[in-house]
């Protein structure tokens, strides 16, 4: 059945599934779950529409059973001449062999021009190198091959110069909207050295030409037009987004009887029913026991200072010393059998474990060269109990270690209430060893506290199952002031307002300190102030304060480098646009360890005009601040790593590329779900405003956060609603996601009001425990490049 629910303008019709746990006894032979799918499919290929030749263009690349649901999940990526059609994966879901839920994306046909041959005239080496080419990222060798299947045209080769292990490049079908043509073409992976780029690049597999891109990582909060000059690491080309309902105007899909007219994609319902509140409680018990146990870890307890679960900052209460957090799970649950500490292989005393990896990283580099926090106590009892002084910036040592300790303790909670609503280990979860539970393992996250990459931020890296994803939070100078104070001569002494780059953590001047000196207009080798490559003037500039002209044929880091490279102490970026405030710069340079500043035209001009013989010092008031402890981003984060990994199931990685996809809306809701204490929360407290990240700018507990509204059901506080999808986001992700996040916040207090609330977010069976689980199974059932309406 469907349950309608509507808050004001916002609307959502929701499809729901009994929650009940199917347990097999214990002595049963399983059967491999692909083969299974296969049979299932074959079964039911009447109630699928698959045809027999559609059937055999089907390859399962996920499987496995939802015990959470009691249901079987099948992804099927969609093949031509055994290649596949890049995501256009069909999504079925099925109970007691029976099924329920059928989402399918094909193309129908193929053109006979472009699509008859899987012959290619650029090798799979050198689409690796047009790749890395694309985004100037230079190979220090050629790509040596590794391994190859030749059955599903994949290879994999090791090149020097990509921040990747090894890379990928494999044989696809490319659906281009704006034509209606299909291309044959290689996806490669490739990645900056820093690994601030981590992208899947689709190179024509016939010309070498570039023709689109998805980026592996999603960011917090997006950065603006803060980078002049030719594209490098962190800048995208701008090749427009492929959409679903872009693909759908150009080809002809397969589809149906029952087709879904609004999204073209074919939804069907055969069987659902409301769950009580007996088959919920079955759901977030403790799973049955396995056949075969591993050997218990070694550390019996540990403690850790930290803001806890239902905490999202210091702005809503202190750190406590939360002791063997993981029996919030129940000490029989498989989110826990290895505990926080032991990953099967090793037992550690440091802020490492089977689901993540905690450490510092404050150089910004890859692999972290960073240290993990040490327990004061020795194994089995541990203890992270680290001092924070908000009256020094967040890298002093103890702040330091202390956002590590927090950082590792959140990421561990989530893995541990997240499994309970069906993101385990058959689902792609986060873990070093998935004890045969199904899933690849291998894949714990690599957290990065105070990562020095960037500011003002943070981002998740998702690779595929079986590849380790990374999180990195960043320090925020939102509570700091740059100012130039400009001493001599007399005509232009005064303080100038700027605004200090965010590019790494170590050149702020919070972190340097003031830089004073000589300030120098530098001249290039064209003769202009440009400052791009070698300074003509490079003596003069050699331990005082460069100024240099925004614009000319290189981009904001490379001015700043080059001023470095002379020796600078700190750099000035003239604006050259009259009128327009100074802003944020960004580029890509772990090296630049000097502050850089933008000043205004205008001011600029005064500067300038009084030269020679200016003097005066960058500085800055205020302290950092550390997102490594503002929990409602942490969380936020951690929820990309599970969207991407459940859309599509795990073995894909860009199913949430199109523009409508609702992954900052998901983060965002988990984000609120996690960071409420449900204990003190009354069933009529959904118009109340929820903000994010209010702790890392600075603000107060009811600012309004990074968010255009905060989070309400009350429509005068946030009147998002899908009307206002096309006219008001400019297509921005995270503007998207909060139309999102918005709805099923609304339906949250919709179930809440019919349920009422459970205290327990792991275990509960109430309204708020309901909402979230159907929250996290409506992203398995969904397609990939899901719009709102196949979400729903």
């Amino acid at each position: 059945m469907t349950r309608y629910l509507q808050a004001g303008k916002r609307a959502l019709f929701l499809l729901v599934f009994p929650v009940c746990i199917v347990v097999p006894a214990l002595g049963q032979q399983k059967v491999n779950s692909f083969k299974k799918a296969e049979q299932l499919l074959e079964k039911n290929i009447v109630a699928t529409g698959l045809g027999k030749s559609m059937l055999s263009e089907l390859r399962v690349t996920a499987a496995y059973e939802d015990k959470r649901a009691g249901t079987f999940q099948i992804y099927a990526q969609q093949l031509h001449l055994g290649v596949p059609v890049y995501n256009k994966i069909s999504v079925y879901t099925f109970r007691n062999d029976t099924l329920l839920v059928k989402q399918q994306d094909f193309v129908r046909r193929f053109p006979a021009a472009t699509a008859k041959t899987t012959g290619y005239f650029v090798d799979p080496q050198q689409a690796v190198r047009l790749a890395s080419n694309h985004f100037s990222i230079p190979l220090m060798a050629g790509p040596q091959l590794i391994r190859q299947d030749d059955d599903h045209k994949r290879f994999v080769y090791r090149a020097a110069g990509l921040g990747l292990d090894s890379t990928t490049a494999e044989l696809v079908w490319l659906p281009i909207a704006e034509t209606g043509l299909i291309k044959l073409a290689w996806n490669v992976r490739v990645a900056t050295p820093d690994q601030k780029g981590d992208w899947f690049v689709r190179i024509d597999a016939q010309s070498g030409e570039y023709l689109d891109d998805n980026s592996l990582i999603v960011s917090e909060k997006r950065e603006e037009d803060c980078n002049d000059g030719p594209a490098t690491f962190n800048q995208r080309s701008g090749a427009p987004e492929q959409t679903a309902s872009s693909t759908m105007t150009s080809f002809r899909l397969f589809t149906p009887a029952s087709n879904n007219p609004v999204t073209g994609r074919t939804n069907m319902e055969q069987k659902s029913i409301q769950p009580t509140a007996r088959q919920v409680g079955k759901a977030f018990g403790a799973t049955p026991p396995s056949a075969w146990a591993p050997a218990p870890p070694t550390v019996a307890s540990a403690s850790y200072r930290v803001y806890p679960i239902y905490t999202e900052s210091q702005n809503f209460g202190n750190r406590v010393l939360e002791t063997n957090p993981w029996l919030r799970a129940g000490a029989g649950n498989d989110a826990v059998t290895l505990g926080w500490h032991y990953d099967n292989n090793a037992n550690y005393d440091i802020t490492r474990g089977n689901n993540v990896w905690a450490q510092e990283n404050i150089t910004g580099a890859y692999p972290s060269t960073g240290i993990s926090d040490n327990s004061s106590t020795v194994i089995p009892a541990l203890t992270f109990d680290k001092p924070l002084d908000f009256a020094q910036n967040p890298s002093v040592n103890s702040n330091l270690r202390a956002a590590t300790d927090n950082l590792f303790y959140w990421n561990n909670v989530m893995h541990d209430v997240t499994y309970q609503y069906g993101f385990d280990e058959a689902a792609g979860n986060f873990q070093a060893d998935n004890l045969n539970r199904g899933g690849l393992g291998n894949d714990f996250v690599n957290a990065h506290s105070e990562d020095g990459a960037g500011m003002n931020n943070a981002n998740f890296t998702t690779p595929p199952d079986g590849e380790k994803p990374r999180m990195r939070m960043y320090q925020w100078n939102t509570a700091t002031t740059p100012s130039l104070l400009v001493s001599a001569p007399a005509a232009a002494a005064n303080t100038y307002m700027v605004v200090e780059s965010g590019m790494t953590l170590t050149s702020q001047l919070a972190y340097t300190g003031n830089r004073s000196g000589s300030i120098i207009w530098v001249v290039d080798q064209s003769g202009q102030g440009l400052g791009c490559g070698t300074l003509a003037n490079a003596a003069a500039i050699n331990g005082n304060i460069a100024l240099i002209d925004r614009g000319g044929n290189c981009n904001f880091a490379a001015k700043i480098k080059s001023a470095q490279n002379a020796g600078a102490v700190a750099v000035i970026v003239a604006n050259n646009i009259a009128g327009q405030a100074p802003f944020t710069m960004t580029g890509s340079d772990l090296s630049i360890n000097i502050p850089a500043v933008m000043i205004s035209y205008s001011d600029a001009v005064t500067l300038k005009s009084n030269m020679p013989g200016l003097t005066g010092t960058v500085r800055s008031t205020g302290l950092l601040r550390d997102g490594s402890i503002d929990n409602g981003i942490i969380a936020h984060e951690y929820v990309h790593g599970i969207s991407n990994r459940l859309t599509g199931g795990p073995a894909a990685a860009g199913c949430l590329v199109n523009a409508e996809q609702m992954g900052e809306g998901w983060s965002d809701y988990i984000s609120l779900m996690v960071t409420t204490n449900w204990a003190t929360t009354n069933v009529s407290d959904g118009p109340n405003p929820r903000t994010i990240g209010t702790y890392a700018i600075s603000q107060a507990a009811n600012g309004p956060g990074i968010r255009k509204f905060p989070y309400s059901t009350n429509l005068a506080v946030n009147p998002w609603n899908y009307s206002m999808m096309a006219g008001n986001t400019s297509g921005e992700p995270h503007t998207i996601g909060e139309i999102w996040c918005a709805t099923i916040w609304d339906m949250t207090w919709n179930i809440i009001q019919q349920e009422g609330i459970d205290a327990d977010i792991y275990h509960g069976t109430k309204g708020n425990n309901i909402a979230l689980q159907l929250v996290i199974a409506g992203m398995k059932y969904q397609p990939c490049s899901p719009g709102f309406l196949d979400a729903r």
